[in-house]
């Protein structure tokens, strides 16, 4: 097995590792089962001085970005961090590779210092049979023209070609790019931006900044209909809500997204525009027009697996296209971006003065009650 950069995943073993904790939660196996997988079946390099890192980086990494972080496999990843393991390759790639792995490493350790962990509680985990075999490994060769420029090992070799897209140099003849991600795997180049620039993002104060219009433009190279939302700064953090903007056919581009396992230490990463708490004090400027949440009431005119809509705003006597964005985006706070789409029918937009059945009108406080009261 080889490596290619000072990533967690720029390795062939990371790599091998990241595929077969995929292919066990997929098959609907627990984390449990996954990493218990991963811990039999690459024993040797996990308990290997040089090897160990990069065994406990990855799964580190997997289980951070699910959530499932086993508090054993956080310690044992910070104690190998604090004693240099598997560096001594590095310094022999010089002192420049060197410090920017060590960074790498760093980073990690700052995410996981923060990180809350969960008890692995299965301690006694039967192996699925279909992973009782042994890995068999492929070795692999890459080519620029007639020359071999890079030669690595793999026990998933369906799996690994999928990263492999185009190969460029750096002056120096480095190999470089050699799992750059390519268009199936969008998602991965997005996120390894976003970590490179996340604290130019994390500082960023206006949606005119260029870091967060490179930030636009990036997501709609994944998608058109993909949109964002900042938060503001809470305990030293800061939520990114990755948006499908309303629009039920890109949810699927919202949720691959999410999904891809990332290395952030001072964002939260959420799908969708969630719900917000006191709709009531929330206020979008509309040109000359603020429209809060205390002016807009509804009428459910039926209600089966979706309800359909009468919304009505107080304050207008038309219905312009920024009031009916700033309404679907006061929706969106009220029950949350994936509600408003797969629980709510027709929307029908109107000035308060066309209000008839006000017997059944209610505030917009209480829509979150109405939804959350469908099966």
């Amino acid at each position: 097995m080889g490596c290619w950069g000072v990533g967690i995943f720029d390795d062939d073993l990371a790599l091998d590792i990241r595929d077969l904790y995929d292919d066990v939660i997929k098959k609907g196996y627990s984390d449990s089962i996954a990493s218990a997988m991963v811990m039999k079946l690459y024993n040797e390099p996990a308990n290997n001085e040089d090897d160990g890192i990069i065994v406990y980086s990855a799964l580190s990494c997997i289980q951070l970005s699910r959530s499932n972080l086993f508090q054993n496999i956080r310690e044992k990843t910070i104690a190998l961090i604090d004693s240099n393991s598997g560096l001594g390759r590095w310094e022999k790639a010089g002192k420049s590779e060197y410090q920017k792995k060590r960074a790498e490493l760093n980073k990690l350790k700052s995410i996981l210092l923060k990180a809350q962990t969960i008890q692995n509680k299965d301690s006694d985990i039967s192996i699925p049979e279909e992973y009782t075999a042994p890995l068999v490994f492929t070795v692999y060769e890459l080519f620029k023209g007639s020359k071999t420029i890079y030669i690595g090992s793999t026990a998933f070799p369906e799996k690994r070609f999928r990263y492999m897209n185009f190969i460029e140099f750096e002056k120096g003849g480095i190999l470089r790019g050699l799992f750059k991600s390519n268009n199936i795997n969008k998602e991965q180049e997005f996120w390894e931006w976003f970590s490179i620039n996340e604290e130019e993002l994390f500082k960023s104060t206006s949606v005119e900044d260029p870091i967060v219009n490179e930030l636009s433009t990036r997501l709609k190279k994944i998608n058109e209909g993909l949109t964002f939302e900042f938060s503001r700064i809470i305990d030293d953090k800061r939520t990114i809500a990755i948006s499908a903007n309303g629009l039920r056919e890109v949810f699927p581009y919202v949720l691959k997204l999410i999904n891809e396992p990332k290395l952030l230490s001072k964002w939260i990463v959420v799908p969708f525009r969630q719900r917000v708490n006191h709709i009531d004090g929330m206020e979008i400027k509309c040109g000359d027009f603020s429209l809060g949440g205390n002016d807009i009431s509804f009428v459910p005119k039926q209600k089966e697996s979706r309800v359909s809509l009468d919304i009505y705003v107080r304050g207008i006597n038309d219905i312009p296209p920024e009031i009916v964005n700033a309404v679907f985006l006061m929706l969106d706070s009220s029950i949350g971006e994936y509600d408003v789409v797969t629980k709510i029918g027709g929307i029908e937009i109107l000035p308060e003065s066309k209000l008839k059945d006000t017997v059944n009108a209610k505030p917009l406080n209480m829509l979150a009650e109405l939804v959350d009261s469908m099966k």
